[in-house]
């Protein structure tokens, strides 16, 4: 994870100021358990090199931050490039992950709320240029259990 600057927790806090204004700190309320998180990966199917920016936030605090960069689509790739964040926290409450590449403008970040879903177990995956139609990069973020294992989600005792 990288080391909080003070230009790093300058964004975090307008960050988390734009969460509070737009409500998103009441949400997930009252869940049950917490969710096991096994990773965030980036898949690229842009043509274009990208940076992805990753912000999880636990009501107004700031709980991960990070950027990746991912290589542009290749032909020659089945899936596209694939990029791993490092360091992601496993034991998630009500968290709210924002997600945005390059210079994407704030109102335009996509936003995956794990007070919203009833998994308890899944990995995120940021996707780039996912849709047929998407020529400007477009993130989407997805949860897949598709590459979890049982392993991964046994709760620790």
């Amino acid at each position: 994870m990288k080391r909080l600057t003070r230009r790093h927790a300058l964004q975090f806090g307008s960050v988390a100021l734009g969460a509070a204004v737009a409500g998103c700190s009441s949400l997930g309320v009252g869940a049950s358990e917490p969710t096991r998180l096994t990773g965030i990966r980036v898949e690229n199917r842009d043509p274009t090199a990208r940076t992805v920016h990753v912000l999880l936030l636990d009501g107004d605090d700031p709980v991960y931050w990070d950027s990746v960069a991912a290589d542009a689509y290749s032909t020659d790739r089945d899936r596209g490039d694939v990029t791993e964040f490092e360091g992601v926290p496993t034991e998630l409450g009500a968290v709210v992950v924002y997600a945005w590449r390059d210079d994407q403008p704030r109102d335009e970040w996509e936003r995956f709320d794990f007070g919203s879903d009833d998994s308890s177990c899944f990995e995120l995956v940021v996707g780039i240029g996912y849709t047929v139609d998407d020529e400007r990069g477009e993130i989407t973020i997805l949860q897949t259990d598709e590459y979890t294992t049982a392993n991964e989600c046994a709760s620790e005792s």
